[in-house]
């Protein structure tokens, strides 16, 4: 079956350097899917290396032309490559650092990229090699206990490192990420090896215990040996070891990152954790800090990531938007959610699951949508079909905050009480249309007036049913120039409605509903006679289907039937499109 045994190989031997002098430091970083014969090909091995050397340039202060990528190369390339290096690193005055990384197969006497054996001798001699002031091998492999020999730890009695290293050490270490000869499995949920991925993930800060920003090679071990004993038991059910041995003197532990040195740096205030980090593009949880309260530095690529911490059931989140430069958050922004629920690759759910419930502080949502509608013939009211009419709309609503929301270009708003997963109470008010009403007499603006309550009754995660009671006016005009006449607000109605709105498979959500209109002043009097009453299925709240095709539009689709006493049969076909800026 397919195997990684990953394996950790720490060799460091250094001498006294000048003081200020800078560090040179060069990776040769290895990902080798092609097996030996006997043994099945790995899928992950280049991702492996792909995230190390990206980890390495971000944060490790090694440059881009000083980290050397290698793909299933053939033994000599690699042993090449490594005394390429030592040769460039020789003759330097300054401490300086080999860094070898390997995935792929091995076992006790060889490593195989390319398929091909590379005798593990050859590979120490360069990695015992007085050329660089700290050699520092990374093996993610098969059978990585035999390179330190240690036995029989068990998963409910990790240990820790005792022994730092440190540049001015004298002496090597020897560190493992599994015992003896146990298999080790490709991730199919991490899209790479247990040790890789949480060893990458110490290093972006998630294992900086001391909040110095800098995460040492013990850090960065404690931290990977923890979660891969943790995941291999869990996933593989077949547990992991991290083991070491280590001959140093020196008391300095050895940095190898500095996350401040991050082009795209998230500065974290946890107040309690612990805390998930996770690429919403593949949905991949990248950081897991451990719980406390500190302030972490953190190298994340640029991207659109999820923070969420789960606790008593639930889960509290925020999207945040990495880019160039800091990025602060603070784990008491983070808003409650709903129960946790597993986070699924590829496209996130769609935008909004009902208004004011679904907008970031900081975000605008964009909605255009356009359609027709028309009065059908009904036999049993004698109404006669007038044919479609053509409408559309635009509208846009801006988070001010995780609960305040701004229709924009209007003096209408909407705050939500409450949080999803239990119960939302959303008053909203103000002028909720406004428009320019032109003819030959003149030019005026047209406006609408409304003001409701909007409950939603959450029933999990992915569904809520939703009560919405308001009142609305007519349409008014202000006079703006010539003898166009004007008009106020003087009928107006009240409504109710019911929806019930689902989320399916994370990217679509469905809504339907019944709503009843009724007039209780018409033209400043009783309605009288002219009253009407309206019954309204479909679309009567939300869209009724929504479909997320990219991460930050969705389409809409609605459809709605009315029936009113004055026996019109209404129909309306839209379809939309919302935008989150």
């Amino acid at each position: 079956m397919s195997a990684l045994l990953p394996l950790l190989l720490s060799l460091a031997s250094a001498a006294t350097a000048p003081v200020g002098g800078a560090a040179r430091r060069i990776a040769i970083v290895v990902g080798a899917n092609q097996a030996p014969a006997g043994r099945a090909p790995l899928r992950f091995s280049y991702g492996d290396a792909k995230e190390m050397a990206d980890v390495l340039i971000q944060a490790g202060q090694f440059a881009a032309d000083d980290v050397h990528v290698l793909e299933d190369p053939e033994p000599a390339a690699v042993l090449a490559a490594l005394d390429g290096a030592l040769a460039t690193l020789h003759d330097d005055p300054n401490p300086t650092m080999l860094l070898f990384y390997y995935s792929g197969h091995a076992d006790d006497g060889a490593l195989y990229p390319h398929g091909e054996p590379l005798p593990v001798s050859s590979l120490k001699e360069r990695l015992e090699s007085p050329s660089a002031s700290v050699r520092l091998g990374i093996l993610d492999s098969c059978s990585g206990g035999g390179w330190t020999q240690a036995k029989g730890l068990q998963p409910d009695q990790p240990f820790t490192v005792t022994v730092p290293l440190a540049l001015t050490s004298e002496g090597s270490a020897l560190i493992a990420s599994s015992s003896g000869l146990e298999s080790a499995h490709e991730s199919e949920t991490l899209q790479g090896s247990f040790f890789t991925h949480h060893f990458v993930a110490g290093l972006r800060g998630a294992a900086d215990r001391s909040g110095d920003g800098e995460v040492t090679l013990g850090e960065a071990f404690a931290y990977a040996q923890e979660r891969t004993i943790r995941d291999s038991a869990e996933q593989a059910n077949a547990p992991q070891h991290p083991s070491f041995d280590i001959h140093l003197r020196g008391r300095q532990d050895l940095a190898l990152t500095r996350i401040a040195t991050s082009s795209s740096l998230v500065v974290l205030d946890e107040s309690q954790g612990p805390l998930q980090i996770i690429q919403l593009q593949t949905g991949l949880v990248v950081l897991e800090i451990p719980p406390g309260e500190r302030t972490l530095k953190l190298a994340l690529p640029p991207g659109h990531y999820l923070v969420q911490r789960h606790s008593g059931g639930k889960t509290w989140a925020q999207e945040i938007e990495v880019g160039t430069g800091t990025t602060q958050l603070e784990e008491e922004g983070l808003t409650l959610v709903a129960t946790p629920q597993p986070t699924g690759k590829g496209l996130s759910p769609p935008l909004t699951l009902g208004v004011g419930t679904g907008i970031p502080a900081g975000h605008v949502d964009v909605s255009v949508v356009a359609g027709v509608y028309h009065n059908d013939p009904n036999p049993l009211f004698g109404v006669v079909s007038n044919g479609p009419s053509f409408v559309w709309g635009v509208s846009a609503v801006w988070g001010i905050t995780d609960r305040l929301e701004w229709y924009v270009g209007m003096p209408a708003f909407a705050y939500r009480f409450g949080d999803r997963g239990g119960i939302e109470l959303i008053p909203y008010g103000g002028i909720i249309n406004w428009g320019p009403q032109t003819n030959s007499n003149g030019f005026g603006l047209n406006y609408q007036m409304a003001a409701g309550l909007d409950t939603h009754f959450w029933l999990g995660n992915t569904r809520f049913i939703g009560v919405d009671v308001s009142t609305f006016s007519n349409t008014a005009t202000i006079p703006v120039s010539g003898q166009i006449s004007g008009s106020s607000p003087d009928t107006w109605a009240g409504s109710g409605a019911v929806s019930f709105s689902q989320r399916l498979k994370d990217i679509v959500t469905l809504s339907i509903g019944l709503s009843y209109t009724e007039n209780y002043l018409f033209d400043g009097g009783l309605p009288g006679p002219n009253s009407n009453l309206e019954l309204g299925l479909g679309s009567v709240s939300h869209p009724l289907v929504s479909v997320r095709v990219l991460r930050r539009m969705s389409l809409d689709g609605y459809a709605t039937l009315y029936f009113d006493t004055h026996g019109d049969v209404q129909e309306s076909y839209l379809l939309g499109v919302t935008f989150r800026l």
